[in-house]
């Protein structure tokens, strides 16, 4: 059986996924890591990885991710996420800006994860596919 949680747990370097060629995902055990390496497109962390809110527009600070250096951008706090209806996997750089994010979207979340994903699209289009630095999840493929 596969282990699932509602909180995230440190994951193992021996249950690894490498993809890009440098960024490692770890997981917990044997199983989660073969059912993300079989569907990696679904289980992926949306829009980069980088912060929904940010991305949905819901921050006066006009953010635009390819404006950082890569190594230099706002750190995600693993335990602030959200599932859309679809199971898509949108991550927060913290507790706050998920809250603030739901309370900006309250009757329509689906619209604000929209909103960051057509973001990331526009801005993605500019940005290589195979980077040490950068990970565009707009390139792994099937």
């Amino acid at each position: 059986t596969s282990e699932t949680r509602d909180q995230p747990i440190q994951g193992k370097p021996e249950f690894s996924v490498i993809l890009e060629g440098s960024f490692i995902f770890w997981f917990a055990n044997k199983q989660n890591r073969d059912r993300f390496a079989a569907r990696v497109k679904y289980y992926q962390p949306q829009i980069g990885g980088f912060s929904t809110l940010a991305l949905s527009g819901g921050t006066p600070d006009n953010f635009h991710p390819l404006d950082f250096e890569p190594r230099s951008l706002p750190r995600i706090d693993s335990s602030a996420w959200y599932l859309n209806s679809g199971g898509e996997l949108f991550l927060f750089q913290n507790q706050n800006d998920l809250d603030t994010f739901l309370d900006l979207f309250t009757s329509d979340a689906e619209y604000g994860l929209t909103q960051a994903k057509e973001n990331w699209k526009n801005w993605v289009t500019t940005a290589t596919c195979y980077s040490k630095d950068f990970f565009n999840m707009v390139c792994i493929s099937s």
